[in-house]
């Protein structure tokens, strides 16, 4: 386990050291890190008037101090009920996640139609113990609709322990 940590701390500082400022970041170690899982259901739904089972994509970003520490890319998904989660390692300070579904297509409306994440989950915990974990539910699901597109970024703040939500939802018409 603790070579698996090793590696992931020394795979991110050399990412670091080549993409941003040297003193932007904290550097990672055991005693300033945070565990961030997010967990939902990708879900296809008839909801928003969708029709048959659209494919569907999801990004989720995590960031901290507003520097993507690392993105993943789910999918494609072509059914229904997918259990999905990921977790991510990350300096302490202001840390967050931005899930996004990636298939809306304004020049194709029925493009991932109906297709949704719901029931997500952000835990937040000190990597170690030593502060009760954080969990958040985000209330909104999200789907994609005919003519829009959500966006959902959870910010954290480490030393207070306060979080928001910013649910974005992008409209064409």
């Amino acid at each position: 386990m603790k070579t698996k940590l090793l590696l992931i701390v020394l795979t991110a500082l050399v990412m670091l050291s080549c993409s941003v400022e040297e003193d932007s970041i904290p550097e990672i170690t055991e005693e300033n890190m945070y565990v961030v899982t997010v967990a939902g259901i990708m879900r296809n739904t008839v909801s928003c008037g969708a029709g048959a089972i659209s494919l569907f994509n999801m990004n989720m970003s995590f960031f901290s101090e507003d520097t993507e520490m690392e993105s993943e890319h789910y999918g494609p998904f072509n059914y229904d009920g997918i259990n999905l989660s990921h977790t991510s390692y990350l300096p302490e300070g202001n840390i967050g996640v931005t899930l996004t579904l990636t298939d809306f297509d304004p020049l194709d409306q029925s493009s991932g139609e109906g297709s949704g994440f719901i029931n997500i989950i952000i835990l937040i915990s000190k990597y170690g113990g030593g502060a009760e974990p954080m969990s958040i539910r985000v209330h909104q699901d999200m789907y994609i609709c005919y003519n829009s597109y959500p966006k959902v970024i959870l910010n954290y703040n480490t030393q207070t322990r306060e979080y928001t939500i910013e649910q974005e939802v992008f409209h064409f018409d």
